[in-house]
Order: C-alpha cells, then structure tokens, then sequence
C-alpha cells in the first residue's frame, strides 16, 4: 500500500531517542491490521513512552516483510532497528516478550525504513 497518510505510534524512550539521532532507521512491528494500512509515503509520528509528549516524525521510504522476527534479525543490519551489542536470537526473543508467537506466526513482521522529516 503507498500513500500520504499519517500514523502515530508509541515508542520506548531508548528506541526513541535513536530514532530522533537518526542512528534507527527501521522499525520493526507485527503486521497486524494496524500496520498494513501503513505505506510507502506515509508519515509516521512516534510518541515518547511513557509521557507521549516529546515526538519525532518520520517518511515512510521502504518497508520490508518477514515471516518471523529471526529472520528480519538475520536479515537486517541490528544496529539499524535499534540493538547494538546483540545477536539474532536476543533481538527476537525481545520482540516476542511484546508479540506473541501465534500473532507473530498469523501477522508475520514488518519493518518500516524510515527518514526524517
């Protein structure tokens, strides 16, 4: 899905402040009902937990599916959604200490490449 539409979506404050630098240019989420509406141009407005008052938009530019957190773990660069000093299998358990395994399994997982605006 492409388009010019605007999202806002709530982030811990460490993932945040990544962002903000611009060292975190992918987010990764569950492609659940919510995400797929979110497209290539459109603008997503991250929140800082647990305040929700500081924010930081962003571009949607690319956006990536995968089947399971592993594999997006294995396939992108850790620093770049967020996790220095870890491996794969850290990165995934840490996703799925927020995502179950059965949505995970239903969804499937997606990561937003984003630039800021």
């Amino acid at each position: 899905m492409e388009g010019r539409n605007m999202f806002i979506m709530k982030m811990q404050g460490e993932f945040f402040d990544q962002v903000k630098s611009g060292k975190k240019i992918y987010e990764v989420r569950l492609y659940d009902e919510k995400r797929q509406k979110i497209g290539i141009g459109d603008t997503i407005i991250f929140k800082k937990q647990p305040e929700l008052i500081d924010g930081v938009v962003t571009k949607v530019v690319d956006v990536k599916r995968f089947d399971t957190f592993e594999q997006m773990a294995q396939t992108l660069s850790l620093s770049s959604v967020g996790f220095d000093n870890k491996n794969a299998g850290q990165v995934a358990r840490f996703y799925r200490s927020i995502y179950s395994r059965e949505d995970e399994k239903k969804y499937g997982v997606i990561a937003f490449k984003i630039e800021l605006l």
